[in-house]
C-alpha cells in the first residue's frame, strides 16, 4: 500500500484523497514507509499522538526501529524524518567530533543543545552545509 501521485492530487493506493481521509476522521492519512528499508513504520507505544509536539525520538508516533528513523508528529504535508542519532546523517561520520566541538563553542549558549538536536532532522540546513564542506575537503 503506497501513495499514487495523480494529476495535481496525492492519493493512496486505494484511490482515496488526503481530503477524504481527513473528512473521515482518520488521523494518519497515508500509510508511510521507511525511506531507507521501505518497510512500514511502526507506531511506538507511549508516543505522543499526531499533532502533538514530541520532545525526543522515543516520543514520535511512527518510527522504523530497524533503521532508527522516525517521522515527525506534524499532521500536514510538512512531516519530516528524524534520525535517532544525528551522526547517521553525516557524509563522513569521522567529522562528528569536530562538528560537536564547533557547536559547543557557539555564541548562543542557550541554543547549543537544541541546535545539536536539530541536526537529526532530514532537512537540517546546518547538517547539509557541514556535509557539503566535508565533501569538498576530500
Amino acid at each position: 500500500m503506497g501513495v499514487v501521485a495523480g494529476p495535481g492530487r496525492i492519493r493512496s493506493a486505494s484511490g482515496a484523497s488526503r481530503a477524504s481521509f481527513r473528512a473521515s476522521g482518520y488521523s494518519c492519512p497515508v500509510p508511510t514507509t521507511c525511506p531507507l528499508c521501505q518497510q512500514p513504520l511502526v507506531i511506538q507505544p507511549g508516543a505522543e499522538p499526531l499533532g502533538k509536539r514530541a520532545n525526543s525520538y522515543d516520543n514520535f508516533w511512527e518510527a522504523c526501529p530497524r533503521c532508527a528513523i522516525a517521522l515527525s508528529n506534524a499532521t500536514g504535508p510538512a512531516r519530516t524524518f528524524i534520525r535517532r542519532d544525528w551522526r547517521d546523517g553525516l557524509w563522513r561520520r569521522s567529522t562528528a567530533q569536530r562538528l560537536e566541538a564547533i557547536l559547543d563553542c557557539s555564541l548562543n549558549i542557550r541554543s547549543r543543545r537544541k541546535k545539536k538536536a536539530r541536526l537529526a532532522h532530514e532537512r537540517s540546513e546546518d547538517l547539509l552545509t557541514w556535509n557539503a564542506f566535508s565533501w569538498l575537503e576530500d
